[in-house]
């Protein structure tokens, strides 16, 4: 078992920062009963799950902190985003009442929240209001009745959370959680729309001299973000009907994209945003990567600038410029969602050779096939036997890492770790349902290792591949997000 579970992508604050628009946008009160504060627990009733099932709306909250810390999820990368206008003002309803009851539905953010989004052009003022938002209850203990008194700390770098977790672990009468801050969407860093590109690079200098500068940034999202073309994201015919991905889907980076990214990337007094390489299109993500091996080449090979998958699965085929299973792997790779918003076998490949890191998301539409998410819905009376079932979708993807890598002589367990993107408008594993069923998942992930590893005609052409079951998970939910926080969050 993992000391404490670490996740590297989710939005613990999209819904109760929504709901302070009831009142005052961005107030996060100590009172965890109001549905803004940060701390609001609104686990998933018998109602709750049917409804998730038949129409895969996440209604109830993943990712609060008092689910997190019932999951012992105790360090998390927050995500901040301010929600695009593309997911608010919908081309089939426009953004009047049946908009925003429609948003409301799928989102759960509020209708006041939606009516602020629907016309909002600061993007930057917004997400740097959610950053306030995380910053009022920092260090500021919260009661639970019965229970251990709980708080949360903000980390500005990887020495900063040691001395953190050195002052607070001592401290056993109050449970603590460990927050870094991250953001979703180069959108993020406009404030006008269109973008004006010295606004933006203003906007990136502002952000890195926040006390808590983002320690990486997903530099796509669901729409264009006038820098870089982005992946399909919305397949569901509810989604795809309701929203307009299609402008500049696929495409890759313009020359105001290479701009903002170089300023993002730029390492001046220490102050480098790293790049979160998901929602890119496949060609963005070809031409981002041949850009390190280019013009950043000295550090891409002392692996100073990683390639990172916050919250990302495989695709199971070769490349995009050859999209068929990697011979030996058709087993896995068959059972993948195939849209190249998922990742190929070479980018994985590259990924691990940086020095990089490979967070599994928990979205089923996006971690299995529909035949395969069928197969492993098994009818039982069993819980344990469904559980076990369909974790399977999760170790799917972590043999298909491993074995891939393995084929590749390289070391298979190094660059995995779990984003789970709990509360980012994801379609959660069945009985996995929020951060509180993080232990779970560490315990029938550990069952699949063993019965891999421990299987001789599991194929691994390489012995040091061939660890135990505890090191898998304990590498997978902890250390491999520890060691990549050591080596790069500074």
């Amino acid at each position: 078992m993992t000391d404490f579970n670490i996740d590297l992508h989710c939005h613990p604050s999209i819904k109760p920062y929504g709901k302070s628009f009831n009142g005052i946008p961005g107030e996060n009160p100590t009172n965890k009963s109001k549905k803004n504060s940060i701390w609001y627990y609104d686990p998933p009733q018998g109602l709750d799950k049917l409804v998730q099932k038949v129409s895969k709306l996440t209604k109830f909250s993943q990712s609060n902190f008092s689910a997190l810390a019932y999951g012992q999820v105790r360090i998390i990368c927050t995500s901040l985003y301010s929600i695009e206008r593309g997911l608010v003002d919908l081309k089939a309803a426009g953004s009047g009442p049946v908009a925003d009851m429609i948003a409301n539905l799928v989102s759960g953010i509020g209708i006041k929240r939606i009516n602020f989004l629907q016309t909002n052009n600061d993007y930057f003022s917004d997400v740097t209001r959610e950053y306030e938002y995380h910053k009022r209850l920092d260090n500021i203990p919260i009661q639970f009745r019965g229970e251990s008194t709980r708080k949360y700390v903000i980390a500005k770098n990887y020495a900063h959370l040691q001395e953190l977790m050195s002052i607070n672990e001592e401290n056993t009468s109050i449970e603590t959680i460990y927050v870094i801050i991250t953001l979703e969407g180069a959108h993020n860093l406009h404030s006008t729309r269109p973008h004006q590109l010295l606004s933006v690079l203003a906007n990136i200098d502002r952000m890195k001299s926040w006390e808590h500068r983002p320690f990486f940034i997903t530099f796509a999202h669901h729409f264009y973000n006038g820098f870089c073309g982005h992946a399909e994201s919305f397949t569901d015919v509810l989604q795809d009907w309701f929203t307009n991905q299609e402008p500049h889907m696929n495409e890759g980076f313009n020359d105001d994209g290479m701009q903002v990214l170089e300023r993002l990337i730029d390492n001046t007094n220490g102050k480098r945003v790293h790049i979160d390489i998901k929602h890119m299109s496949a060609l963005a993500r070809t031409q981002y990567i041949n850009r390190l091996k280019t013009n950043h080449a000295e550090e891409y090979g002392q692996k100073q600038l990683p390639l990172i998958v916050s919250h990302g699965a495989c695709n199971g085929k070769i490349s995009m410029a050859e999209p068929r299973y990697t011979p030996g792997l058709e087993h896995t790779a068959a059972r993948m969602y195939a849209g190249d918003i998922n990742f190929y076998d070479n980018e994985i490949i590259a990924l691990a050779e940086s020095g990089g890191i490979f967070g599994l998301q928990l979205d089923e539409r996006r971690i299995g096939s529909k035949q395969y998410i069928s197969e492993v819905h098994i009818n039982s009376l069993s819980k344990t036997k469904r559980m076990h079932s369909n974790s399977k979708l999760v170790w799917n993807n972590i043999q298909h890492i491993v074995q891939l890598l393995d084929k590749n002589n390289l070391f298979a367990w190094d660059c995995i770790a779990l984003g789970t993107d709990h509360d980012g408008i994801i379609d959660p594993i069945n009985l996995f349902w929020t951060a509180e069923e993080m232990d779970d998942l560490v315990q029938y992930i550990e069952r699949h290792a063993h019965n891999f590893l421990t299987d001789p005609t599991s194929i691994l052409l390489h012995s040091y591949n061939r660890i135990s079951a505890a090191e898998a998970v304990q590498r997978i939910f902890h250390s491999n997000s520890m060691e990549f926080f050591r080596k790069h969050f500074r």
